[in-house]
């Protein structure tokens, strides 16, 4: 009975251990099955990723296919207009600059012979061929000079405009304009060229075997109304050798009326006859641009608002148009309310350095960055009225680079708001009634210190070096990044630039203001067009006012239309020779600027010219018997009667201002 109960058990216990086993041996299998189909899983999923790459990059390649075919033909095309032209190519005068040069050598070759042919003929002739005929091929618009001087001038030059880089193998004729300072410093070549009816100057480096500079040192527009070209006096060059002035002649642009002043520039080649080659050549130019009545493209007038006489503008850094017959100013030593009625001056505050001010008329309210650690405060529009009120601190602002202002409407009144670029985040604040004016704070952070901030209602555009990031003001999605890095820009990854701004256009496309150049992008970051917004000197300061963005440089202001993306102005408010200081805008819109255009400092008001109200109150002028000032060379000067020569108009009566006479009022006298 024992063995047999003993044999049972043995009898289990093997069954048992064999279950066992099989159940060991079953779960391998079933994990090594399980291995198996992860391993599976895993490796179609980089199939799947394969092939989605793989069509990804067939589309790029198909892309880049279509873009060369593309640029294949428009190189066969120029190519077939090149052969078209025949050996006539650089002869034909079809061209601004080569009609400039034509007119020159015809005008030499009349002087002698004794022909019966008139210079009106070779005239009409050249402006026939000008105006282009149904026969004539398309030529490049621009051209240099063309005119025999020395060896080393037998150069090519890269001019920086609109129509892109062109660069020109042909000899040129570089006259001499005043150094640096006037007439009285020297004289200077620079390279002279045409395009669009504007004379661009270049500098000529002193080192003969480096090129001229890229950059423009001045353009001229021959289409601004007061463009002239005459000789001169003696006593207009009062500095230059008695010998030199008959080689002498200046080409005249508008700069500020009032007071009515003239941007000046003077020219000098090596004889009488050239000078009279030239001055005849670019009138010619320009009456057959008035003849032909193109499309009037002025779009501003500077107009002073305050002269030398108030001497606290010298250090302007900001403005604000409160109402047109007030306007506040921000300067190193502080706020000032300037009553252009009463000509008054009241200085507000506690003498905190202005470095940007805004205002927004509905809330009644001042924003400016204040100090030297840069708060952001908001000041109530009755300290402009000498009341004792405080200026609100807004929290964690020191060290702020910019702010910028936006409303929102939520079904009933708009509400404001304001943006201020802090390190590397942006504080979003709502404006309200309470005593601190402001609150519901939010935290947008930033890849990097912001270079300007522009805003659209809730849409906030970020700008930093070669980038530009779209943010949602009332929703949480994420940023949008308006530079991807395709091929199209790539440029701008590896040439850093900065930014300046942005501007939003219609259809869902932006432009977008670098420090080199502007590009058009959509919403989602690629480039839309071809065309770029090429500069004609190192831009130092942008602004935007009514589809129109401006770009001050050292020398000039140039206007551009943002929707075609055309250059329609250029505005000759020179930078003062002994100063670093330029022309550049006070506000966001750029209607208030300063200036040192006569070598003393100015308050301009940028009229456009569209509109038929002004926006600040301007001294109107008055008719007087007094000379005109204009500026001349390296200084102002008070021009006489018409010169011998000149095509300006011989009004009778010439143009001077109305002097205002400012009085100061310091804070204290204003608290009654």
């Amino acid at each position: 009975m024992q063995d047999k109960n003993w044999r049972n058990r043995r009898s289990q216990k093997l069954e048992k251990m064999e279950l066992l086993t099989l159940q060991s041996n079953l779960q391998s299998e079933i994990q090594a099955k399980q291995a198996v189909s992860e391993e599976l899983t895993r490796v179609r999923a980089e199939l799947v990723a394969q092939q989605k790459e793989q069509r990804k990059l067939q589309q790029e390649l198909d892309h880049f296919r279509k873009e060369s075919t593309k640029k294949d033909s428009q190189i066969r095309d120029l190519q077939q207009r090149l052969d078209a032209a025949g050996d006539g190519f650089l002869e034909r005068p079809s061209s601004q600059m080569s009609f400039l040069d034509q007119f020159l050598k015809d005008t030499s070759r009349l002087n002698h012979s004794d022909s019966g042919e008139s210079a009106d003929q070779v005239t009409n002739d050249t402006e026939a061929e000008l105006e282009g005929g149904p026969q004539s091929p398309p030529l490049p618009p621009v051209a240099i000079i063309n005119k025999t001087t020395s060896a080393e001038e037998h150069r090519g030059i890269k001019i920086s405009s609109p129509i892109a880089d062109i660069r020109s193998q042909i000899t040129v004729l570089a006259p001499k304009v005043p150094k640096q300072g006037g007439v009285k410093k020297g004289w200077q070549r620079q390279f002279v060229a045409v395009c669009d009816f504007k004379l661009f100057l270049y500098d000529l480096l002193q080192d003969k075997n480096v090129q001229p500079a890229v950059a423009a040192s001045q353009v001229l527009d021959m289409r601004d109304e007061e463009f002239s070209v005459t000789s001169v006096l003696e006593s207009d060059v009062i500095h230059a050798n008695r010998k030199d002035i008959p080689c002498i002649f200046r080409v005249s642009t508008s700069m500020m009326d009032p007071p009515g002043l003239q941007s000046q520039t003077l020219m000098m080649v090596d004889k009488e006859s050239e000078k009279v080659k030239w001055v005849d050549a670019l009138n010619e130019l320009h009456r057959i641009l008035r003849r032909n009545k193109l499309p009037h493209r002025t779009v501003f007038q500077a107009k002073e608002i305050l002269d030398s006489t108030v001497v606290i503008i010298k250090n302007a850094l900001s403005a604000a148009v409160i109402e047109p017959d007030r306007v506040a100013l921000g300067t190193e030593e502080g706020l000032y309310c300037v009553d252009l009625d009463r000509e008054e001056i009241a200085r507000i505050g506690d003498g905190k350095k202005i470095a940007q001010l805004e205002y927004i008329p509905e809330e009644q309210l001042l924003i400016a960055i204040a100090g030297k650690q840069r708060h952001l405060r908001l000041i109530p529009v009755g300290a402009l009225d000498g009341h004792d009120v405080d200026w609100i601190k807004v929290a964690d602002t020191k060290g702020c680079t910019t702010f910028c202002t936006t409303h929102m409407d939520h079904g009933g009144a708009p509400t404001y708001y304001f943006c201020v670029a802090v390190k590397k985040q942006v504080l979003v604040h709502q404006v309200n009634r309470t005593k601190s004016r402001h609150g519901g704070r939010q935290v947008i952070s930033v890849p990097g210190v912001a270079q300007c901030l522009d805003v659209w209602q809730d849409r906030l555009c970020v700008g930093l070096p070669s980038l530009f990031y779209l943010y949602n003001l009332q929703g949480t999605a994420e940023p949008v990044c308006l530079v991807q890095p395709d091929n199209n820009l790539s440029f701008l990854h590896h040439n850093p630039m900065d930014a300046f701004m942005a501007v939003e256009l219609p259809n869902n496309e932006y432009l977008l203001v670098f420090s080199q150049l502007g590009v058009f992008v959509n919403g989602q970051g690629k480039k839309t067009r071809d065309k770029e917004v090429m500069f004609s000197a190192v831009p130092l300061s942008v602004s935007y006012f009514d589809s129109y963005l401006c770009v001050y440089m050292e020398s000039h202001v140039d206007v551009f239309e943002v929707t075609s993306g055309d250059w329609v102005q250029t505005m000759n408010l020179k930078k003062a020779s002994h100063s670093r200081s330029y022309t550049k805008p006070l506000c966001r819109d750029g209607q208030v600027c300063f200036t040192l255009v006569t070598e003393a400092p100015h308050v301009i008001y940028m009229h456009p010219i569209h509109r038929r109200e002004y926006a600040v109150r301007v001294c109107g002028p008055t008719e007087s018997g007094s000379h005109r000032p204009t500026m001349s060379g390296g200084g102002m000067t008070h021009v006489a009667p018409p010169l011998r020569g000149s095509t300006s108009s011989m009004a009778a009566a010439l143009v001077t201002r109305a002097r205002r006479r400012f009085s100061v009022r310091e804070a204290e006298k204003q608290k009654a």
